[in-house]
């Protein structure tokens, strides 16, 4: 797994530039092979929209406040579908997480990629700690061991591989639901009725365009972030191939 240090505040030295893109490459070949699927059947059995829990506390509300209030309405939607697609590949795994967690840190994973909060961080190498700096009066919400495993799941999300068993499994369905909405990654995975009901309740509007853009940005204000090196190995071209929506 590619390091994201606080003490760097996510600048990556050539080293790690050389790893992250070796991680990078190695997701995108795993994506094409599960994308073949090769006859393989999934226990679609196993999902079911109506066990997906969303926390109502005042933490979980403020969160998707403060999501909704900063971020474009293609974010928003981006974020509740990234929640659900989360939950549902959970569910699929058999895995176990803490939903309040998972949610909170799905709701605020990218603040930093608004106007009110990007490049806010001054000294930040890398959107994410923009998102968690922009995040720290909700953070304060909760006790400061859940807010570091939150902050560290928003901080960690742009990693390729991010197992369960060591970052939490909050941080690994925080990455898979996310790259799920932007890329299309294990889209193989989801019954196309579990698709079209979310795209319905949630569009995607003009993500791909968005998303991009933003790619664009971070990768001039910051080029030795994570969102460069990404750009250097088209994930703006994977973005718009991504089969989820338009």
């Amino acid at each position: 797994m590619s390091p994201v240090r606080e003490q760097n505040q996510g600048q990556l030295t050539r080293a790690e530039r050389s790893l992250y893109a070796l991680s990078a490459v190695k997701a995108k070949l795993t994506f094409y092979y599960r994308s073949l699927n090769f006859g393989k059947r999934r226990a679609f059995n196993k999902i079911d929209f109506d066990k997906i829990i969303y926390p109502d506390s005042v933490f979980a509300r403020t969160a998707m406040e403060k999501m909704e209030s900063d971020s474009s309405i293609a974010l928003v939607n981006h974020c509740h579908r990234s929640y659900i697609w989360a939950s549902l590949l959970g569910q699929l795994d058999g895995s176990r997480w803490d939903p309040e967690i998972l949610y909170v840190s799905m709701m605020l994973h990218d603040l930093g990629l608004t106007e009110k909060h990007h490049g806010g961080c001054v000294h930040a190498k890398c959107f994410t700690f923009d998102g968690v700096q922009g995040a720290e009066d909700v953070l304060g919400l909760t006790n400061e061991k859940n807010a570091k495993k939150i902050s560290d799941a928003i901080l960690i999300h742009l990693n390729m591989d991010i197992p369960g068993a060591e970052c939490g499994w909050e941080a690994h369905y925080l990455q898979a639901g996310s790259s799920l909405d932007v890329v299309g990654n294990r889209f193989i995975d989801m019954p196309i009725g579990c698709v079209n009901s979310t795209l319905e309740r949630y569009p995607r509007l003009n993500l791909k365009e968005e998303l991009t853009d933003w790619v664009d940005k971070e990768s001039k204000l910051r080029p030795e972030s994570r969102f460069s090196t990404l750009r250097t190995l088209g994930i703006n071209r994977m973005i718009h191939n991504n089969p989820v929506g338009e």
